[in-house]
């Protein structure tokens, strides 16, 4: 009897030590919020402007695709994130008030390869890695003046697009609360933002 439950015991440990929290042909699914946001419409040498950031909100897919190598696993997969800038403000010159409203739409698709650590913790995912892709712009002007006079003019200028490379690095950390759902929180260098929260699905 003392052996049987020695082995269960050991057997049981064994799983529970060697539970991969990141396995090969695994698929995850990441649904966060990013914190830390530079707004680049700020201008913080105006006191008449005002600024809003909305986002980065993102969702992140990844897939493993290697057996252990060295301490741990490689996974490859994709983000795709969204931001909402906004800034306005009024300024005035001889008796003519100038209110403006800048509005930026960033949209971001990351290809990302990352090293997921095999540390032996049971529930706990952690990783390190680079993404590369690119970001969408999309800037829309406007522009209402009051002369002195009270004449009132308006100018809507058309939206101006951009596209430009992106480039992030990564450290995170997932928490699984059970076999297919955990939380999950990210911190590194990004475009959008420097650290993030969130849930992470495992299918």
């Amino acid at each position: 009897m003392k052996k049987t439950i020695v082995l269960v015991f050991s057997v049981t440990f064994f799983l529970c030590l060697n539970a991969q929290d990141f396995e090969k042909n695994g698929n995850y699914i990441s649904a966060g919020y990013g914190l830390g946001t530079f707004n680049p419409f700020v201008n913080v040498f105006s006191n008449n402007t005002s600024s809003t950031t909305i986002g980065p909100g993102m969702i992140v897919y990844e897939r493993g695709i290697t057996d252990v190598l060295g301490i741990g696993r490689i996974g490859v997969g994709a983000s795709f994130n969204t931001t909402f800038y906004g800034r306005s403000g009024t300024s005035s010159s001889f008796g003519t008030i100038t209110r403006y409203n800048d509005r930026r739409t960033r949209i971001g698709l990351i290809a990302r390869c990352a090293y997921h650590f095999d540390f032996n913790v049971k529930n706990l995912d952690f990783y390190s890695g680079v993404g590369f892709g690119f970001y969408y712009n999309l800037d829309e002007f406007e522009q209402v003046t009051t002369t002195i006079n009270n004449n009132i003019s308006k100018v809507t200028l058309p939206p101006e697009s951009f596209v430009f490379p992106g480039f992030s690095m990564f450290s995170g950390a997932r928490y699984y609360l059970n076999d297919t759902f955990g939380f999950y929180s990210e911190l590194g260098f990004s475009t959008t933002s420097f650290f993030q929260l969130g849930v992470v699905f495992r299918l």
